[in-house]
């Protein structure tokens, strides 16, 4: 059957609740659970149109590991990823009427809500059923939740958009939840249906209930605190039960924790310079505790292939930081007395000095960065290019994988135009960027001598948040959500990147601008600019400004102190009048522009800072000053992109200055904030 055009009448359906299932996660485990199942139910939703004669148009599935795995579950390969969006479009045979569409997408959604079940059925009978006694209405709730949770929408007709405009009308209203609620998804009742709060009683019920369940697990599936509800339990436990439920086993071991993430460059560092000593430490560990202590000794990093068996790259994340360590309810040893030495050896690893260097190991950043993409516009591309669409965004899904991996991160989800990942702090920047290129590159490969009409069309945002490896996984996928949404696409008008850090104690600071923006650097002259990660030299804007620190911190003359930091905040927010600096404000310096030269002040206050810091008038260097104003002063300013009659233009306000950029890139110096300053 041939690909119908973008003028013919199509089958457009979507899956529901997203955020509400895939966001609310406190794993990284859960996170790629619930982006895989969403993602096998979207497929055998497509699946059974091929079935009924329709053709996916949108996603390209031709060559899609997951939806030719769903079709034929003996097939080669296994996908480990969900690459199938939640929203796809299907056309028809010519001739087939609007009544026998609708019929088709009502076949789909049984087929969707089918499988759906048989999941629910499976994890019912195998882990809940046994402990429905100790319940209160257990298995009513059950039912409820499973046949309520989730929200199919479709719309017949050619346009791409109708599904939008569906979506911004229709009103999904969940069941009534009452009594106490699930731990992981806040607005669903916990399954055991006793309430805590009615007496000693009913606590020791709820309590019975849940160890009967936690019998029959591990408790790396199940921790003491948890009490899930039905769609919570489901994501987690399914794929223990995959083979049963889905056709084939997926490896649900293998999911890197945030802090195992956070400590990749450590660890690095640690196989490199002191293999024999990280050896040790994994021994000492390994006589201590008795079980979960090898739980990444799965994952595919790409920097860790160098030494495949060893024990200490396999070592559980937490266990790199002697905070952890500290915690006797979070690291169990059998020998309680065995924990102070315990902590002194890992503290003695982070003294040890690198071979080629008189530079000490120190301690792991805390710090990880959660990633979140989406292509620009993408109804509108559809509308005007049809199915060249679906074929650039085919090449995109299967080239992006390996661009993580070589970036050392892992893909949660890469899906059509859409991305999430997680990746170690110093290669973050670069990962984003090479992505956005990759996204404009796959449509200038399948649009050919069209592209030069689209170029500025094809774009991709991104929401970057390097977030401290114990902050809720929940928060920092809401607060990616809210940079790319609210940030990248609305105040900086798409293609464009927004970052914000996450600290303990909450927002450290915000930075957005245009991937233009970002990404147009001049080469300069900047003494000893080893760089973040294999001394590689600054590809971006803040990374050539984050230079400038790490020559500081490491002793070097030139670059900007934390005591330049503080006087910038002070004396902008004085031509800003700040009355209290806020993460992500612009100030206005139009009012005094006329009168001061920005750039002149600025340096003077650097230069006034080295004098503090003891710098003799012969070794201070006026011109280099202006120089690094200049990469301050453009990195700062704000930048952003606005459409007047199809044309984009990009913006470069300079009179409107934050401090966000110097923040950030002090923070990208420092591998992480660890300092918490």
């Amino acid at each position: 059957m041939s690909h119908t055009q973008k003028n013919q009448t199509s089958l457009h359906m979507t899956i529901g609740p997203v955020q509400g299932f895939v966001s609310q996660s406190r794993r990284t485990r859960d996170l790629w659970s619930s982006s895989f199942l969403l993602s096998y139910l979207a497929g055998s939703g497509m699946v059974k149109l091929e079935q009924l004669g329709a053709d996916i148009i949108l996603p390209n599935v031709t060559d899609d590991l997951l939806f030719c795995k769903i079709k034929d579950p003996h097939s080669p390969g296994t996908p480990s990823i969900g690459s199938l969006p939640n929203r796809f479009q299907a056309s028809f045979p010519a001739g087939t009427s609007n009544d026998e569409i609708q019929q088709a997408a009502q076949v789909t959604r049984k087929a969707i809500l089918t499988a759906w079940q048989k999941m629910a059925d499976d994890i019912w009978d195998t882990y809940v059923k046994k402990a429905v006694e100790s319940g209160n209405k257990t298995e009513a709730i059950w039912d409820r939740q499973v046949k309520d949770f989730w929200d199919i929408q479709w719309v017949i007709g050619a346009d791409p958009t109708l599904l939008d405009r569906r979506k911004n009308w229709r009103i999904h209203l969940p069941p009534e939840e009452p009594g106490d609620k699930c731990t992981l998804m806040q607005d669903w009742q916990e399954l055991s249906g006793h309430i805590r709060s009615q007496g000693a009683n009913t606590r020791k019920q709820q309590d019975h209930f849940w160890e009967m369940i936690q019998e029959q697990i591990s408790c790396l599936d199940l921790g003491d605190e948890e009490k899930l509800c039905a769609p919570a339990l489901i994501k987690r436990l399914f794929p223990k039960r995959s083979h049963e439920t889905i056709g084939w086993d997926v490896q649900s071991s293998s999911w890197p924790s945030t802090s195992y993430i956070a400590a990749i460059p450590w660890i690095v560092e640690v196989m490199k310079h002191r293999p024999t000593e990280a050896d040790q430490y994994a021994q000492a560990l390994i006589v201590q505790i008795e079980d979960g202590i090898l739980t990444e000794k799965r994952n595919n990093i790409r920097s860790l292939q160098a030494w495949p068996d060893a024990r200490f790259s396999a070592i559980d994340g937490k266990l790199f930081f002697s905070n952890a360590l500290e915690n006797e309810r979070l690291v169990l040893l059998k020998e309680e007395h065995q924990r102070s030495r315990v902590i002194e050896q890992l503290q003695a690893l982070y003294k040890l000095k690198k071979n080629d260097t008189q530079e000490p190991l120190g301690p792991p950043s805390p710090y990880y960065a959660l990633l979140l993409m989406d292509g620009d516009s993408l109804g509108g591309l559809n509308r005007d290019l049809g199915i060249k669409v679906s074929e650039a965004l085919a090449f995109f899904t299967n080239q992006v994988k390996q661009t993580v991996r070589e970036h050392d991160g892992v893909v949660i989800y890469a899906g059509g135009d859409d991305l999430l990942a997680m990746l170690p702090l110093p290669l973050a920047f670069r990962c984003a960027s090479t992505v956005s290129q990759l996204y404009k590159k796959a449509f200038q490969d399948v649009l050919g001598e069209a592209y030069p009409a689209y170029q500025e069309r094809t774009t991709i945002s991104a929401g970057l948040v390097f977030a401290h490896a114990q902050a809720p996984l929940h928060t920092m996928l809401h607060e990616a959500h809210s940079l790319l949404d609210d940030i990248a696409k609305d105040l900086c008008g798409r293609d464009s990147i927004a970052v914000r850090v996450w600290r303990p104690s909450g927002k450290m600071c915000e930075y957005s601008c245009t991937w233009k923006h970002f990404q147009d650097i001049q080469p300069t002259t900047l003494s000893g600019q080893e760089l973040l990660w294999e001394n590689s030299p600054p590809t971006n804007r803040l990374e050539q400004m984050a230079a400038l620190f790490r020559n500081r911190e490491r002793g070097q003359k030139g670059g900007f102190s934390s005591s330049f930091v503080y006087r910038l905040r002070d004396q902008i927010g004085l031509l800003c009048g700040w009355p209290h600096w806020t993460p992500g404000v612009f100030g206005d310096v139009n009012q005094i522009k006329e009168s001061l030269d920005l750039k002149k002040f600025l340096a003077a206050e650097y230069i006034r800072c080295l004098r503090i810091a003891g710098w003799t008038e012969e070794e201070i260097q006026r011109e280099e000053a202006m120089q690094h104003m200049d990469i301050l002063l453009q990195t700062s300013f704000r930048a952003s992109r606005s459409q007047e009659n199809e044309q984009f233009h990009h913006h470069v306000d300079p009179r409107r200055i934050g401090l966000d950029a110097v923040l950030l890139a002090r923070f990208l110096a420092q591998g992480g904030d660890t300092s918490n300053k």
